[in-house]
């Protein structure tokens, strides 16, 4: 946990100590060849990062040590909403789903009544974004812009139907 902190450590479910500035603590007396099972408190987490696990199983080596890595990655939220235009006119993907891929990643969101979406950990940039409402699909390109904010309001996107010929 790099730089953060005051967080609670636990071995076995006991309390052994707290993270020092560098996000790192010692634990000593682990038992070699066991499975000890070693936590953090995720109340000590700030409120913009994110942990994928809290607890983690480690048996040392006879007189060895491991390293037990805690991920946390800071949380960026967006949340926005949708507008399609089909013909010049302007609907609202209301029950949708929105899906992005960035990275090689695909980030996805429902879309409620009033067509506001919410998605996290999405880079910065330009990415491919798809729309999916009823039985139509619309793709566009989602701006996601670069920001150090924990939480950002992208206002309303815009996708235009083409026209399909009768």
């Amino acid at each position: 946990m790099p730089e953060l902190e005051a967080v609670r450590g636990y071995l076995n479910n006991q309390e052994v100590g707290r993270t020092n500035a560098r996000g790192d603590l010692l634990m000593p007396n682990l038992l070699p060849y066991y499975g000890n099972r070693l936590g953090i408190a995720d109340q000590d987490i700030p409120l913009d990062r994110s942990i994928d696990a809290t607890e983690k199983i480690s048996a040392p080596p006879y007189r060895g040590g491991t390293m037990v890595v805690f991920p946390v990655r800071h949380t960026r939220r967006f949340a926005g909403s949708l507008l399609i235009e089909v013909a010049g006119e302007t609907q609202i993907p209301a029950y949708g789903q929105l899906t992005v891929t960035a990275a090689g990643e695909r980030f996805e969101s429902p879309i409620s009544k009033s067509g506001h979406f919410y998605l996290e950990n999405v880079p910065a940039g330009r990415h491919p974004a798809a729309i999916e409402f009823g039985e139509k699909v619309c793709r566009f390109e989602l701006d996601i812009p670069k920001s150090n904010e924990p939480a950002v309001e992208l206002r309303d996107s815009r996708c235009v139907m083409p026209e399909t010929k009768p």
